[in-house]
């Protein structure tokens, strides 16, 4: 079985006749953390039959078991698996939307295919119920700054210096993510004021501008380093709070097609 790497996946809508053939060895998963939406593949989606069409991943929420009418939390697109080819593990992000009606929720993962009479769902796995009030899921944990004081900041960035950072919750309403679904990113700082940003094996690369500006923490206006980053495809504006002289909490805002997305968490300087 050969793997085709979702990363280098090309992403077009090829169109086949009938259904595709996968065999899931391993679990599907997700992970809402608002305004988050992952999908996890923790093994192998194998395809067993003939080329298929695109493939996506979709969230439903229904009140209802799988299938019946519901309504679509996030969705990821993949990309078409050749016969004998297959994904292994990954995790993949987009932005939740979450029913607005208040009520208890069957979830349900599955992997739709483009077909020519359209999408149509060929492998589901049912995520059990989880109860929503007001667009919100009930027993979404908090993330708590950290409460040392933050200190003055450093005052370039120099070649050759770069970053651990952890992501610990989502947007300002600090929403935990679980420990599976904690990014962890480097930050390399690189000659002639460009960037490099890692996840998963995955680099951006790009051009930073630096400043040293005031920023709210814990309702206390403070001075920060702040690193403007632009990769390309997409924007991140990452706030350093230094709580000892190389480590502390930080705030990032990536603008992408999709939206924005705020995270908070942890970072090293080395």
């Amino acid at each position: 079985m050969k793997t085709l790497f979702l990363a280098l996946a090309m992403v077009c809508s090829l169109v086949r006749l009938d259904a595709a053939t996968l065999n899931l060895d391993g679990d599907l998963n997700y992970n809402i953390t608002e305004p988050r939406c992952s999908f996890q593949l923790s093994g192998k989606l194998q395809n067993l039959g003939a080329p298929t069409g695109t493939l996506k991943l979709v969230l439903y929420a229904s009140l209802k078991p799988f299938p019946s009418p519901g309504y679509i939390v996030g969705e990821h697109t993949l990309a078409a698996l050749g016969s004998g080819y297959q994904f292994s593990s990954f995790t993949v992000k987009t932005p939740a939307k979450l029913p607005t009606a208040s009520g208890t929720y069957y979830f349900t993962v599955t992997v739709a295919e483009y077909t020519s009479v359209g999408w149509r769902n060929v492998l589901a796995e049912e995520k059990g119920s989880r109860r929503i009030v007001a667009g919100d899921l009930v027993g979404q944990k908090k993330y708590k700054l950290s409460t040392e004081p933050v200190l003055p900041p450093i005052g370039k960035m120099k070649s050759g210096m770069f970053f651990k950072l952890a992501a610990k919750a989502a947007g300002d309403e600090l929403n935990a993510f679980p420990s599976g679904f904690q990014d962890k990113i480097t930050v390399d700082i690189k000659p002639g004021k460009k960037i490099e940003s890692t996840l998963r094996k995955v680099v951006s690369k790009g051009d930073y501008t630096f400043a040293v500006k005031t920023a709210k923490y814990n309702k206390e206006r403070v001075d920060t380093a702040t690193l403007s980053a632009d990769y390309g495809s997409y924007t991140a504006k990452y706030w350093f709070f230094y709580q000892t002289v190389s480590s502390g909490t930080y705030k990032c805002i990536e603008t992408r097609s999709s939206g924005k997305e705020t995270t908070w968490g942890t970072f090293k300087q080395f």
